[in-house]
């Protein structure tokens, strides 16, 4: 079923339920934002991921993004409830959607989709990240005769392309599932952690992850909770580990990504440290029970 979507009255945005769930459980304790991933058609954007970025790392973030940017996003702060003007030339130069959370009033359902106009400014529209709308079907093409009615046989051959070949094309307009894969290291431990971008058309059908340990291998099923973007922590012992992500979707081709880390240092559990007080302790007493017992043989 295609996901409902966030209407604007300036165009049409439509954010995955997902990703609306996933906005609005961004912390408000401090400011935060990063670029919004997705595609356009048909004068609708859709927002199928999000990537949290620091502010002075958004453009190279938008570069590297390529044909997945959709746009970029923000929590609003008291001294900054609508946009700056270095977000406003961002957009201008990327892409022209910027999306305020609202983080002032603290209603973490409300957003503000802005625009960026040829005078410098940006235009601002409230929309809701709880109560999403159908977006609305694109029109159908057709040769209209002299009186401007649709002839029974034009009509006929539209039944026939939109039962064959109608959904087909809905789904090949839209760009291909991409996948990345990323090992990081943090505190003795491995995070690995992995981001999709773009809505299959058919169900997951399997989702699993491979750790390559040294010498041992271990699969893990994510296919019961898997969601576009991830996190899973990994303890392994040895210096280099391979991770390997197999996504498949029904009648799909496989998404597979791969990764290997090299270098790691495996925290080592120290023995807890022995009371040598205590130690002594004992010694003096086995001292004192062995002249007692010298003693009484003495005097027998």
């Amino acid at each position: 079923m295609r996901p409902k979507a966030v209407n604007s009255t300036q165009n049409t945005v439509d954010i995955h339920p997902y990703v609306q769930g996933r906005l609005r459980a961004i912390p408000r304790q401090e400011e935060s934002g990063g670029i919004l991933l997705g595609s356009s058609e048909n004068g609708v954007t859709h927002i199928t991921g999000f990537k949290r970025v620091q502010p002075n790392a958004l453009r190279q973030a938008a570069d590297a993004a390529g044909p997945a940017l959709a746009g970029f996003f923000r929590l609003q702060t008291p001294d900054a409830p609508t946009l700056r003007a270095s977000e406003i030339e961002l957009c201008r130069q990327t892409q022209p959607l910027f999306l305020l959370l609202n983080a002032v009033n603290g209603a973490a359902s409300d957003a503000l989709v802005c625009r960026p106009t040829t005078d410098g400014r940006a235009t601002s529209e409230a929309l809701s990240l709880t109560t999403p709308q159908q977006v609305p079907p694109a029109p159908v093409p057709g040769v209209r005769t002299a009186s401007g009615r649709l002839p029974w046989l034009t009509l006929t051959l539209i039944a026939v392309i939109a039962a064959s070949g109608g959904f087909y094309y809905s789904h090949s307009a839209r760009p291909a599932p991409q996948l990345t894969l990323d090992v990081q290291s943090r505190s003795g431990e491995l995070a690995a952690t992995w981001q999709q971008t773009g809505i299959a058309a058919q169900p997951l059908q399997s989702a699993a992850l491979t750790i390559q340990d040294g010498e041992s291998e271990q699969t893990m099923d994510l296919t019961p909770n898997f969601t576009p973007q991830g996190r899973v922590v990994l303890r392994p012992r040895n210096s280099t580990i391979a991770v390997t992500l197999n996504v498949q979707y029904t009648g799909g081709p496989r998404l597979t990504r791969s990764t290997t880390y090299v270098g790691f240092a495996p925290v080592i559990a120290q023995p807890p440290p022995q009371d040598t007080g205590l130690r002594a302790e004992v010694a003096n007493l086995r001292k004192r029970n062995k002249e007692l017992l010298d003693a009484v043989t003495a005097m027998r």
